[in-house]
């Protein structure tokens, strides 16, 4: 997004193709330290100490998988990027990498729906998961709630954990790994993972004696719970 002409062009080019909206993520300015890529890199090179740039290394952190991002439109902030993006588009715009219900708020004043999430935790060390954002936002600023498409992803891995998203007001739940571990079956392996995923949902409704997700409310999570539990625990959903 450096060069906005070149974004420019792309954002009309999705449109023309019947793109039905846009997130925009704020929170992977630069890749964070991705410990699990380090040690499971595909490619092991020799590190020659004697010859390698430090200062290299150390932004890297490592000779595996990384990602090197061309900085962003300097001049943007939340104001003016979402303006220049509306711009250009009518569709909904997302805000991918909200972690906190007081840039929730920010979204619904600027007419971006929030994206809560936490970068499948490989970010920002300590950033608190998707759960966590998404009951302070229930606490602090509900109206965002009513007023603004929220979705959140990560720590959602079965049916029962999309259920409990939608409860506390989600209209949207993201999963990545489940469909990425499935898809070394190939189309047969995602197709598996969507059903199973179905039925969850659909079994754990039938126990709430819910018939509808329109149904689904606040008072079938203990959410009290969750702000008590471990870091480990709040983590997933």
């Amino acid at each position: 997004m450096s060069d906005l002409a070149v974004t420019e062009k792309e954002i009309k080019t999705a449109v023309q193709r019947g793109f039905k909206g846009f997130a925009l993520t704020v929170d992977a300015i630069r890749a964070g330290k991705r410990e699990r890529d380090m040690r499971t890199s595909i490619e092991e090179e020799e590190q020659d100490l004697d010859d390698s740039d430090e200062e290299e290394e150390d932004e890297s952190f490592t000779r595996g998988p990384t990602v090197k991002r061309a900085a962003v439109y300097e001049k943007f902030d939340w104001v003016s990027s979402i303006k220049w993006l509306r711009s250009l588009t009518n569709l909904p715009i997302a805000i991918k990498g909200i972690q906190c219900w007081e840039d929730a708020a920010l979204c619904m004043r600027y007419g971006a729906h929030p994206w809560l999430s936490n970068h499948g935790a490989r970010q920002l060390d300590g950033a608190p998961s998707a759960v966590d954002t998404l009951i302070e936002i229930r606490q602090n600023c509900p109206e965002v709630l009513s007023k603004c498409e929220v979705i959140v992803d990560g720590g959602v891995t079965r049916g029962t954990d999309i259920v409990k998203a939608l409860a506390l007001g989600a209209k949207g739940v993201g999963l990545g790994r489940a469909f990425l571990f499935s898809l070394v079956f190939g189309e047969a392996g995602v197709s598996k993972a969507i059903r199973i995923l179905k039925h969850e949902i659909e079994t754990t409704m039938a126990l709430l004696g819910v018939t509808s997700i329109d149904q689904l409310n606040a008072s079938y999570v203990d959410y009290s719970r969750i702000l008590n539990a471990s870091v480990e625990t709040r983590a997933r959903l």
